[in-house]
């Protein structure tokens, strides 16, 4: 009786190597996209807080229609986020879990989508006239 390897085996090591590969792809894409708007957008919050002089402690005063509070509270939601979406993929990561990974990727450039749209609103508010 001879032994005939499935032909499945061999599909299925491919999986297994496209899901290593996008394990690995990934976090590298995800999480220096959000250490930067963590870091960006954590240095305004702080540089506000702190009443610190220059391009991020007086942002707030270029748009005309919000207040100091209103947009700390953007610059603090806007820096948990990113936060809380790399603790979620390092932990994911250890655990080599795939599906989560995607879903975080998916939340990273729905993220991303999200600060272009408030970025556009709040230029667009700011139109000068004259």
């Amino acid at each position: 009786m001879k032994i005939v390897k499935n032909s499945n085996d061999i599909s299925r090591n491919k999986m297994a190597f496209s899901q290593i590969l996008l394990l690995i792809a990934l976090p590298l894409i995800s999480i220096p996209g959000n250490l930067f708007v963590l870091m960006i957008y954590g240095w305004t919050l702080y540089s506000i807080l702190t009443g610190r002089s220059g391009m991020y402690g007086e942002i707030y005063t270029y748009y005309n229609e919000i207040s100091k509070v209103q947009f700390i509270l953007y610059s603090f939601i806007l820096s948990v986020i990113p936060g809380s979406l790399i603790v979620l993929e390092v932990f994911y990561l250890l655990k080599k879990r795939i599906k989560p990974i995607l879903l975080l990727f998916i939340c990273f450039i729905i993220l991303i989508g999200i600060i272009y749209f408030f970025k556009l609103f709040l230029e667009l508010k700011n139109i000068q006239k004259g």
